[in-house]
């Protein structure tokens, strides 16, 4: 219920129109909410002088969270809803089995054992008037927390709330006051029960799985920070090669911080699970063995806590999400700070005490995920008896809006840029007050080394294992297909000695192929990459859109196994030079100082190679790219038995780019989303989410793609309005006056995303592997700025003309829906 109405309040609306959506979005506001077990949390973040908008946008939600709505809107977004049910816990298994795991840790009565998001049986039962009556119980001042963010532009705080709540809710504001400590209800429930015998599921799953729990306290019973230090010990410390067990090939541990008990847990994927209670032994004992030498392990996770906390800090609006929960629950404004003091303070003794307490053997639930035979569908046929409702956003033109303020905002004032003397470039962004600061150190890949690239991830050995417990620095290398390097974040009194180490892991470091971790846990992990649904429609899609194109090479875990060592030493001589390269640094630094660090930690790294990386030509748009009959009466098929689900891709290769380019792509790429999540979601229901990018590659390649997952019951329809937009283009297929307001969220996005120095450093590696200047990330906002209604024309004509498609799901429902 609680998720269903989180969804309808988007919907609804008021007299005066202050949450209209897209009168919000014309002055830079960006809006959002999330339901869990706990809590419903809606946000918004918009420029400084929007913020009584934003308040009192979240006041009339409050007043009147159901307005205007009817029982047309209520069938269509518990269509969404349906839709997001499948996405998130039929066609993702993980989400399956998150909520098996669920059900096993906080058996009935608890509240926890069910899913936030319900069934297709509880969403069909809820009518309208259901929704109104919580709504009314649960909307409620007394039960809300308001946080505001920001510049009051010279009022005091109670002349600010009162003036913008709706009467209903202002009763004045008497005294200032602690909140009263939120008490969540107490008995049976909170009990922290005994382990349980090992449980079998069947389920999608490609190899099995294995699934180890803890129930732990609740984040209000003061032992977060040491269940927070715990899942960062054992995400850094437990590997599959410390697990003496030849069955396991990857694992993954996780935590779930919630009021009336937590979760921490490992996902442990298996090769046949033909011993799956010796493996659950042989992974208990790994975790025994994380108590040795535990004193600098917990040194090493304090830090990088510290640091996720000092990267959180500088992002104003996630810092104000955080705090508000905090504040809800907890009862003061100070009350995340306190948690993450703690944190700091978290001692041996104390680890030690939780592990005894609520880890180990005794307390731990175990299940098994078993792979479901091809011809068993646990998928269950749900009612779309849905009629299209009008979607109340009209992109009526606003007399105001933010786009030219956001554009102005700067944000590599004082970048300064110099060669080394060995031939790296160094570029450092100054940033008083920031956070941690962000070295990234990257080189660029040649497409014929792709493969060695990947073996490299594993084979290459160097002091970035073993940093030391008290280096205040997190740093570790990488190696993708076309880019590689070493990366960290952390203090700005550890940036010289961070340089040292950098220097060294690309400058003295040794070659172990094939590695253990490789043969244990890589190899297996791209195999089932290769296997899934997903890894064959993306390489189909890739195919289909750029033929023989070096871009369009798979590289297979077989092309992997078969790099040899000196391949991969031949590889890493050419790549890890100095010329090669580019380093880097943002954060509060002072770029004399850091210059002179940096020469100093590289000067004696020299390369003995010339070898420079040219990009392919780019791929041109043309017959080439057409899939093999017309789009989209028989699209590429990607078959998956039973699925619920049916996952589209639709792309089409785009012109060479540029820096500008990129952004005219950027924006057509909103305008598709824009248009396509109103036809598809909020018209008909269909689906939950329109995902549409537009992605750059070296050397000028560019591409739109398109992903959308739609119910089989949908499909039709959804083919339907699909191939409606594309034929319609160049006759009205989009709403013109909606180029503003994708404009001005692409600028806030980006905006958002470089508050955090670490976003803003890996954008300017980014424009450098892309062959960019790298002053271009500032004229970003610039070159959407001036994109007109015609030049998104023509993208979308040229690209219509061309259309690639696959869908992956049911492949006898995918026939019946192509051909209708």
């Amino acid at each position: 219920m609680a998720h269903l109405i989180e969804h309808l309040s988007y919907r609804a609306s008021d007299a005066r129109q202050i949450r209209n959506k897209a009168i919000l979005s014309s002055i830079g506001i960006e809006e959002d909410g999330l339901t869990d077990h706990d809590k419903v949390l809606f946000f918004e973040i918009g420029p400084a002088d929007s913020i009584g908008t934003m308040f009192e946008a979240e006041a009339s939600r409050l007043a009147d969270p159901l307005g205007g709505l009817d029982d047309a809107t209520l069938a269509v977004e518990r269509n969404v809803v349906r839709n997001e049910l499948r996405q998130t816990l039929e066609t993702d298994v993980s989400g399956q089995s998150g909520r098996w795991s669920d059900e096993l840790l906080f058996p009935p009565p608890h509240p926890y054992g069910r899913p936030v998001i319900g069934s297709h049986a509880s969403l069909e039962a809820i009518s309208l008037p259901d929704a109104r009556q919580w709504a009314s119980s649960h909307y409620r001042p007394d039960r809300t927390t308001i946080l505001v963010t920001g510049r009051l532009a010279g009022q005091n705080a109670e002349s600010f709330v009162t003036d913008r709540l709706p009467a209903p809710l202002c009763g004045g504001i008497v005294e200032a006051r602690a909140r009263r400590r939120y008490e969540p209800a107490r008995g049976p429930v909170d009990e922290h029960p005994e382990g349980t015998p090992l449980v079998r599921h069947r389920a999608d799953v490609l190899t099995p799985e294995l699934w180890v729990t803890w129930r732990v306290p609740g984040f209000l019973d003061g032992k977060r920070f040491i269940a927070d230090v715990w899942t960062t010990l054992l995400r850094d410390n437990l590997k599959v090669t410390s697990i003496a067990d030849g069955d396991v090939n990857g694992i993954d541990c996780y935590s779930d911080f919630r009021v009336l008990g937590s979760v921490i847990g490992c996902r442990l994927k298996l090769t046949e699970a033909s011993h799956p209670q010796a493996t659950a032994k042989h992974f208990m004992t790994a975790l025994a063995g994380l108590n040795n030498e535990l004193p600098p392990k917990l040194r090493r996770a304090q830090t990088r806590l510290m640091n996720s906390e000092a990267a959180l800090d500088e992002t104003p609006w996630m810092n104000a999400r955080e705090r508000a929960v905090a504040a809800h629950f907890g009862g003061t404004v100070d009350t995340r700070d306190k948690w993450a003091a703690e944190e700091r303070l978290v001692t041996l003794e104390e680890v030690r005490t939780f592990e005894d307490r609520y880890l180990g053997a005794r307390r731990a639930h175990t299940m098994l995920v078993e792979r479901q035979p091809a011809n068993e569908n646990s998928s269950q046929p749900v009612p779309t008896d849905v009629k299209k409702v009008v979607p109340r956003n009209e992109w009526v033109v606003p007399t105001k809006s933010a786009l030219n303020a956001l554009a102005s905002v700067r944000f590599l004032t004082g970048m300064e840029t110099t060669t080394l003397s060995n031939g790296l470039l160094l570029v450092m962004v100054p940033r008083k007050k920031a956070g941690p600061v962000t070295a990234i150190l990257t080189f660029r890949v040649a497409t014929e080394d792709a493969a060695a690239s990947l073996a490299a991830e594993t084979a290459v050995k160097s002091a970035l294992d073993s940093l030391p417990s008290d280096l205040r620095f997190d740093m570790n290398h990488w190696f993708l297909r076309g880019m590689a390097g070493v990366s960290g974040f952390g203090s700005t009194a550890e940036v010289e000695p961070a340089l040292q180490l950098m220097a060294a892991a690309v400058r003295d470091y040794r070659v172990e192929w094939p590695s253990a971790q490789f043969l244990a846990e890589s190899a297996p992990r791209l195999r089932e990459a290769e296997a899934s649904p997903s890894g064959k429609s993306d390489r189909l899609f890739q195919s289909l859109l750029l033929g023989e194109h070096p871009f369009a090479r798979h590289v297979s875990a077989a092309d992997v196994a078969a790099i040899s060592k000196p391949r991969i030493v031949d590889f890493l001589k050419r790549t890890f030079a100095p010329r090669n390269g580019v380093l880097v640094i943002v954060g509060d630094i002072e770029p004399s100082r850091v210059a002179a660090a940096a020469e100093r930690a590289f000067s004696g790294w020299r390369s003995g190679t010339d070898f420079e990386v040219r990009p392919p030509s780019a791929a041109v748009p043309g017959q080439s790219a057409r899939t093999p009959a017309a789009w989209p009466t028989t699209p590429g098929i990607v078959a998956r038995a039973g699925a619920s689900q049916a996952a589209i891709i639709l792309g089409c290769l785009l012109p060479p780019s540029n820096a500008s380019i990129d952004a005219l792509y950027d924006v057509t790429a909103s305008v598709v989303a824009s248009e396509l999540r109103t036809s598809l979601r909020e018209e008909a229901g269909a689906s939950y989410e329109v995902d549409v990018n537009a992605r750059s590659l070296d050397g000028g390649t560019a591409y739109l793609r398109v992903d959308v997952a739609v119910g089989n019951d949908e499909l039709p329809a959804a083919l339907g309005a699909l191939r409606a937009f594309w034929t319609g283009v160049g006759t009205g297929a989009w709403h013109t006056n909606s180029l503003l307001f994708q404009q001005v969220a692409l600028v806030r996005s980006r905006l958002f995303a470089f508050e955090q120095s670490g976003d803003l450093a890996q954008r300017l590696a980014g424009a450098w592997q892309l062959r960019r200047p790298i002053a271009t990330v500032d004229d970003y906002a610039a070159f959407v700025r001036v994109v007109r209604p015609s030049d998104v024309d023509a993208v979308l004509r040229g690209c219509a003309d061309h259309l690639v498609v696959t869908i992956t799901g049911d492949e006898a429902a995918i026939k019946r829906a192509s051909l209708r």
